[in-house]
């Protein structure tokens, strides 16, 4: 029974959420560590969280769709060719995809 020695990483989307949760510092003051140049590895608000979320929930859906992806790692070398997809959208739209996206990897 191999099945049993693999690791349970749980479905794409709470793949998802478990990187993101980890990188999730509510209350957490954020001028500090833009001054030590570490406020990028850190999401502050639960807004910026939320689309987060949403938006790559989008791409690894889309990943496990098209690509038949299991993992994150299986989804990274498809964002070039999601957000040509994602051409029709506002910039405002596609430049909160690249954030969300490059906040997951």
């Amino acid at each position: 029974m191999g099945h049993k020695n693999k690791p349970n990483r749980g479905s794409l989307v709470k793949q998802v959420q478990d990187s993101l949760d980890e990188k999730l510092q509510i209350g957490r003051k954020k001028k500090p560590d833009k001054i030590a140049g570490i406020a990028q590895n850190y999401i502050y608000s639960w807004e910026t969280y939320h689309s987060y979320l949403k938006h790559c929930c989008y791409f690894v859906k889309w990943c496990s769709k098209t690509h038949g992806c299991k993992t994150l790692e299986e989804c990274h070398p498809y964002m070039q060719e999601w957000m040509k997809t994602r051409k029709s959208l506002s910039p405002y739209t596609q430049k909160l995809e690249v954030s969300a996206l490059a906040k997951l990897y």
